[in-house]
């Protein structure tokens, strides 16, 4: 089994086939818990330059314009994403790049809100991103983040699991050291995908030692009666999924 990179992983054409038809369901966790969440703590009156982070094929890009954001810029590293948020999303308002987060350059004191979902536990070096972005907002300006929860990133042999699946049915929740933080392998689509297990408390010392204030935190707390998700999230439903926040640039 091959060992991928975030935006390398994306861009195989298996992954990228499964990926958009997996993410189109509405009773997937990402868009029954997360994206909710997100566009919740948004608002509903945006004003303003928007940049979305990691962000795929745009998926927050038509909400986030509807919303009243003056522009949206997406940025990921894979060219299938960006292909396709560029077919999907016919509004001149969108833009996307075709760059790697980490390498790019953010205009500085450019946007007044930078969005990033289940992105960040790719990233091995967090708190220079987040310098980056800090930077990049105009003052006053808001971060809205997502990332696999910490509870879900911490299992002790994660190469051994291929699917949900083996977690319910086989209950191979085993954990290793949760605040022993550093790259994961996690098994996902018949392939190996690197990620960085970081604490909650990893997550918000590096987000306040930016510059930022943390106005919310949340875990992805779902309501069942609301949430048509079984099978395979059975038992994983009974804890948090992702961990959000929203934290705000102080004025200069």
């Amino acid at each position: 089994m091959e060992t991928h990179h975030g935006h390398d992983f994306y861009d195989r054409p298996d992954v990228f086939t499964y990926y958009v038809k997996f993410t189109s369901r509405k009773q997937t966790p990402s868009e029954s818990i997360e994206k909710p969440i997100v566009l919740s703590l948004a608002g509903t009156e945006l004003t303003g330059e928007v940049l979305d982070l990691g962000c795929g094929f745009g998926s927050l890009a038509k909400e986030l314009l509807q919303r009243g954001a003056t522009n949206y810029t997406g940025v990921d590293a894979s060219r299938k994403m960006i292909a396709f948020g560029r077919a999907v999303v016919k509004d001149e308002r969108a833009v996307f790049i075709q760059a790697d987060i980490n390498q790019w350059a953010c205009p500085i004191s450019s946007y007044d809100l930078v969005v990033s979902c289940s992105v960040f536990h790719y990233i091995e070096d967090l708190d220079t991103l987040l310098s980056k972005i800090y930077k990049s907002l105009k003052p006053g300006g808001q971060l809205i983040l997502s990332v696999e929860h910490p509870l879900l990133s911490f299992f002790k042999n994660p190469q051994a699991i291929i699917s949900y699946n083996e977690y319910t049915d086989k209950h191979l929740w085993e954990t290793y050291d949760y605040f022993n933080e550093g790259p994961r392998i996690h098994a996902w689509m018949k392939a190996r995908v690197v990620k960085f297990h970081r604490s909650i408390e990893e997550y918000w010392r590096a987000v306040t030692a930016a510059g930022f204030r943390i106005e919310s935190l949340k875990e992805g707390r779902h309501e069942e009666d609301k949430l048509p998700i079984g099978g395979n999230y059975k038992l994983i439903m009974q804890g948090p999924m992702f961990l959000i926040m929203k934290a705000v640039k102080a004025f200069d």
